[in-house]
């Protein structure tokens, strides 16, 4: 039996876009520069080509979550700590003094991009669903692919 249904969740993966920020995260005042700051975040990161999973600015530290490896970080960690020092001595944007952190997502339980479900096609899965099928929401089975809108499953012969 194949499953062809719109999924919520799919675990180890999750069809979702990338997170919105946090705008509880942001410092009170500095709401109108929050989108200017990710476009920087995401242009520095596209040049090294990385792909950020999440920004957040909370108890004075300022983190990026990217994907890559320990140089690939290191490089857009230096690389925005310059940018973000320019974008301040230039802009009428004044923050609060903050550390910058750029760190790796680690291991998620979650699928989020079309490499996640390539690497997990063929191995099981447990998918949540937005609509009951067969009278139920969560389903096991293997991962056989998905499009921009479903996640097909084989239900049997895992």
């Amino acid at each position: 039996t194949a499953l062809i249904a719109p999924a919520l969740a799919l675990h180890p993966a999750r069809l979702a876009p990338r997170p919105l920020p946090c705008l509880m995260c942001v410092p009170a005042g500095f709401e109108e520069a929050w989108p200017q700051l990710l476009e920087i975040v995401d242009e520095e990161a596209a040049d090294l080509a990385l792909a950020v999973d999440d920004v957040a600015f909370a108890r004075g530290k300022l983190s990026v979550l990217a994907s890559g490896g320990v140089d690939d970080l290191v490089a857009l960690n230096r690389r925005l700590s310059e940018r973000l020092d320019d974008w301040e001595a230039n802009a009428a944007v004044e923050l609060p003094p903050y550390m910058l952190e750029v760190a790796s997502p680690g291991v998620s339980d979650v699928l989020r991009s079309d490499a996640d479900y390539a690497a997990f096609k063929g191995f099981g899965v447990q998918a949540t669903l937005t609509e009951e099928y067969k009278k139920r929401t969560v389903h096991e089975g293997t991962l056989l692919g998905r499009d921009g809108e479903h996640v097909l499953l084989n239900l049997k012969g895992r």
